[in-house]
């Protein structure tokens, strides 16, 4: 490898093009790229989901799922070494904030390397003596891994230097193409909140981080946690409450109802998705007071509802699961005390928002409470 400042620039210049259009950052083209700027060559990405599930193996000719490639994906699920790796990354809170390099050598890592699995998977399946694994993102969901074989021997200390130097420009890169796709992901959640009318909300993602947050629903939030919960805001900081609001999250429905301390939370899912079917999902969370539910039932909303439903008819079984519905019940509970389907009682939501000509449960409540 070759580290030149020209080389450097090169990457970094290509890296800043390829963030405005680029759908994915770990993908065949930044081989390419670390191959032309830095000489990096017999390198593959490797990806996995976040509970440690191999996904997929990407190398110059392009993505190879793992339904394609029997070999790599025995390999990957056979790997004594990802297990540390995604330990690690739990414990340091790894995402795509991170520089601090966090490169990996097996044999340096595992006792009688030679004759671990981990060695003869290697050679057996993929030809090769020695690696070097670079862990990125969320949970370290994404490895760059550079091979050598038997007679280039293991990685020298000017090698394994290289590597390090290598990451943080990588890394540097990667933080920049997240914060550019962030920006975007954040214009299009709020122009939906905009739409919805709600005026106090967060965003976070599901790695248990808060990401943004207005200054009304940060209020509302002190009044619930206290005085500190801003601490707990922001990319560095996991949200120990957060996983009790958004727990047991079903991504399928379009919004999710909570009720905590007299505030009633509507919980929006947005995924981002990657053509090697890594997905990162963002919620988006609308926060509204007692108070203010009743303000709407009692002096704004009446007549313009009464309006906008002149011409809406439910059916009595309809009208059932919309009033269990209004009263915050999750479709499971509403399924569980009308002796129905999960199911059926989706499919009769689905038609409600139909004749109502809405989109979510806050919708719902605002058109049939009324």
């Amino acid at each position: 490898m070759h580290f030149d400042e020209s080389c450097q620039k090169n990457f970094i210049s290509e890296m800043a093009e390829n963030q405005i259009s680029a759908r994915d950052f770990f993908s065949p083209s930044l081989l390419q790229s670390l191959e032309r700027n830095f000489g990096l060559t017999n390198a593959s990405i490797i990806c996995f989901d976040e509970r440690n599930n191999f996904i997929s193996w990407i190398d110059s000719r392009g993505i190879q799922h793992g339904f394609d490639d029997v070999s790599h994906k025995a390999f990957a699920e056979d790997d004594s070494v990802r297990t540390v790796i995604y330990k690690d990354a739990g414990r340091d809170n790894l995402n795509h904030m991170n520089l601090e390099p966090k490169v990996y050598f097996p044999c340096e890592m595992l006792e009688d390397y030679e004759e671990s699995q981990f060695a003869k998977n290697m050679n057996e399946i993929l030809g090769m003596a020695h690696c070097a694994i670079m862990a990125f993102g969320k949970n370290a969901y994404l490895e760059i891994v550079c091979y050598k074989s038997e007679g280039e021997g293991p990685f020298s200390e000017e090698e394994k230097d290289e590597l390090y130097r290598l990451y943080t420009y990588v890394a540097r890169a990667y933080k920049n193409f997240k914060l550019h796709e962030q920006s975007k992901i954040f214009s299009s959640i709020q122009d939906e909140i905009i739409n919805s009318g709600a005026n106090s909300y967060m965003i976070t993602d599901d790695n248990m981080h808060v990401l943004v947050c207005n200054k009304r629903a940060q209020s509302y939030l002190e009044e619930i946690l206290g005085d500190n919960v801003s601490d707990t805001f922001g990319i560095e900081n996991k949200c120990s409450w957060l996983p009790f609001l958004l727990g047991d999250i079903d991504s399928t429905e379009k919004v999710c109802h909570r009720v905590v301390r007299n505030y009633d939370f509507f919980i929006h899912t947005f995924n981002q998705t990657y053509s090697h079917d890594i997905i990162d999902r963002y919620y988006w969370i609308t926060i509204m007071p007692e108070e203010e539910k009743r303000k709407i039932v009692q002096d704004i909303a009446p007549a313009i509802i009464k309006e906008e439903r002149r011409d809406v008819e439910l059916t009595p079984a309809e009208k059932r699961v919309a009033d269990l519905i209004c009263q915050g019940l999750t479709y499971k509970e509403a399924a569980s005390q009308l002796g129905l389907s999960y199911h059926t009682v989706k499919n009769q939501v689905q038609k409600i928002f139909n004749k109502y000509k809405i989109n979510n449960k806050f919708e719902l409540y605002r058109k049939h409470s009324l």
